[in-house]
């Protein structure tokens, strides 16, 4: 089995899901999930087609690769094999038109992130509020809830891949597929949020402060596509313009920086509010047209600098 999973926060948190998931069910007997193998990817990046062979199982959660690539891995691996778990509003468009891809198992709804998606679809029961958290972060509704962005920046400050215990400690996964008992008892994940709060107040605290400090000698005001954003050569979030992001003067932020493979890596970041889709822009502004994202965050790949 491999486990096809998006480089971010939501994306580690659905891959732990379906990880766990699949150790269930190797204990139930299912012969498809006996190895598991857990692949990381982010948009641009190349796609490992010479580690995947015909009919085995594949979960592909928070991501998606180009139509055409993904037509060819339901080629490789079969239709029946393939579950796809994604929320990015410009993929999920793929399915429209495309009977191949609306055929295939799992869910791809906007609005619910790669996490929350992947628990409902695999244990079906109410989404854990680790999960949940992590869910609202990603897709940036957590206006009147600020612990959402402090348990995220906790998250952030211990190891969170896949396969670390941190998911087993905050997430109650079942025993076994379909038992409501659970390996961590309710007390213990309680206490560890909370660990993982107060971690995540002194992390925000410190990226707050820095961020002010970079953003008011960095960043710039110009115009991209004919809209006046805020805008800074560096990687990171939103987070790293909110200190001189005014909505009155600029439509939205752009962090860009060039990457090892020479080409430039942008992200663009809106408001709420905003109704200019940022997932269609950055599709467009992509140098290869594999950009895209949701109205409010989007990203994108070019070989052209951004701003001169």
């Amino acid at each position: 089995m491999k486990i096809i999973y998006h480089t971010d926060l939501d994306g580690h948190c659905a891959a732990a899901i379906s990880l766990r998931w699949a150790r269930l069910e190797r204990r139930a007997g299912n012969k498809d999930c006996t190895a598991v193998e857990l692949i990381p990817m982010n948009y641009g990046w190349d796609f490992p087609w010479g580690r995947f062979e015909a009919g085995e199982l594949v979960h592909m959660v928070d991501f998606s690769l180009p139509e055409e690539d993904m037509e060819r891995l339901v080629g490789l691996v079969g239709a029946e094999k393939l579950v796809w778990l994604d929320h990015h509003a410009t993929q999920i468009k793929m399915e429209q038109g495309n009977e191949v891809l609306k055929a295939l198992r799992g869910a791809r709804v906007d609005g619910t992130a790669g996490c929350e998606l992947t628990w409902a679809y695999l244990f079906g029961t109410k989404v854990p509020e680790a999960v949940r958290r992590l869910g609202r972060f990603d897709v940036w509704d957590f206006a009147d809830e600020p612990e959402i962005m402090t348990f995220k920046y906790g998250m952030e400050s211990v190891p969170n891949e896949p396969a670390e215990e941190i998911w087993d400690e905050v997430i109650p996964f079942p025993a076994k597929a379909g038992d409501p008992k659970t390996v961590a008892h309710p007390e213990d994940i309680a206490r560890r949020m909370a660990n993982i709060l107060e971690a995540g107040c002194h992390v925000q605290y410190y990226v707050e402060e820095q961020n002010r400090i970079k953003a008011a000698g960095m960043a710039f005001e110009a115009v991209l596509q004919g809209h006046g954003v805020i805008a800074q050569n560096s990687g990171g979030n939103s987070a790293a313009l909110e200190p001189v992001f005014n909505p009155d003067r600029h439509a939205f932020m752009v962090l860009f920086w060039l990457n090892k493979r020479g080409i430039w890596d942008v992200r663009l970041y809106g408001t709420p509010s905003s109704k200019l889709h940022l997932g269609e822009l950055a599709k467009y502004l992509s140098y290869d047209g594999k950009g895209g994202g949701h109205v409010g965050a989007a990203g994108y790949q070019t070989d052209v600098r951004p701003f001169k």
